[in-house]
Order: structure tokens, then sequence, then C-alpha cells
């Protein structure tokens, strides 16, 4: 009968130790699948920052291409600015100013859609009151003379 007991408890600690083993191993388990579960959710946390950073570059990109787009057309409109006489005077007159009042703007000739404009001083004590005369090219661009 002790004999019985005896294997009996080493029959009860056998599968004290099966289960523990059973156990540590569900546990291990448990551990490794919220391991791999929560490195996927960090990779795609990183992958969610990666396409909003490349959302963000695009955005940046269209923005810069529109600015570029946008700058071009108003160079395109500077290009066809002057194409007479008062357009030309008005190009001047807007970019130099009148002295307060004091300067007339008039073009003098135009040649190969070039012209040439002078501001004439009503209070200059020179002999042709000249303030400023300027060649005004029909792209938009001005020389002083």
């Amino acid at each position: 009968m002790a004999k019985e007991k005896s294997e009996s408890k080493t029959k009860e600690s056998s599968k004290a130790k099966e289960k523990s083993k059973s156990e540590s191993k569900a546990k291990a388990q448990s551990e490794s699948e919220a391991q791999a579960a929560s490195e996927s959710q960090a990779a795609a946390q990183s992958s969610q920052q990666a396409q909003q950073a490349a959302e963000s570059s695009q955005a940046a990109v269209q923005s810069s291409q529109a600015a570029a787009q946008q700058q071009a057309q108003q160079q395109n409109t500077n290009a066809s600015a002057v194409n007479n006489e008062a357009e030309a005077i008005a190009l001047a007159q807007s970019t130099y100013g009148n002295n307060n009042g004091d300067w007339t703007w008039s073009c003098l000739f135009s040649e190969n859609g070039s012209y040439f404009v002078k501001a004439i001083s009503k209070s200059a004590n020179t002999m042709t009151g000249t303030a400023m005369s300027v060649m005004v090219h029909s792209d938009g661009s001005m020389e002083q003379q």
C-alpha cells in the first residue's frame, strides 16, 4: 500500500510537472504571439508614417510646381507686356515714378519693339529738362539710358 501511495504521488508529481511544462509552453507561445503582434503593429505604424511623409513630400512638390507654373504665366504675361507707346510710358512711370508730379513721361520714338521713353522735369534747371531716359523693350525689360 505504501508502494502504491508512493507511485501515486510520483504520478501526481509527473502530471504536475507536465502541466507546469505545458503552461510554460503556452505562456511562452502567448508571449511570442504578443511580441509578433506588437512588431507587426510597429511595422504598420512605420509604414503609415512613411506613407504620410511621402504624401506630404508629394504635396510640397505639387505646390512648388504650381508656383513655378504661376511664375511662368506671369513671365508670359510680361513677355507681351509692352505692345505700344502708352504701355511703355505706363511701365516706365510705374517703375520709376513721377517725382511727386514733377515729371511728365513721353515716348520719343519706337524701333523694333523697343520704346525710348523720357521723363521731363517741370522744375529742372537744364536746357532739355530731362530727368530720366529709359529704353523699354516689348518683353517688359527696361534699361536706363
